[in-house]
């Protein structure tokens, strides 16, 4: 009878369990580290950013230098990066 009764909460608390499991399956994850696909100037960032992670702060600095407000702002750092400071 002991045992019976701690099965039967066993399977309360599994059934419990799987519900939770299924309602949190069901809802819509969002990745904020993460681009929407078609997102141009967020992929640009993500890039330089990685590249900026790894050590290759150049080659982020010449992908910034792409966009011209951004080259506007960063004057002087862009004209060693193959891109007109102007």
């Amino acid at each position: 009878m002991k045992y019976l009764i701690l099965t039967e909460s066993v399977m309360v608390l599994g059934r419990s369990v799987l519900l939770i499991l299924l309602i949190a399956g069901c809802n819509t994850v969002t990745y904020t580290a993460s681009c929407r696909i078609g997102d141009d100037v967020c992929q640009r960032n993500q890039n330089a950013q990685t590249l900026a992670i790894i050590g290759q702060e150049a080659a982020a600095l010449q992908l910034m230098c792409e966009d011209s407000n951004l080259r506007a702002t960063l004057g002087d750092e862009c004209a060693g990066s193959g891109h007109d400071s102007r």
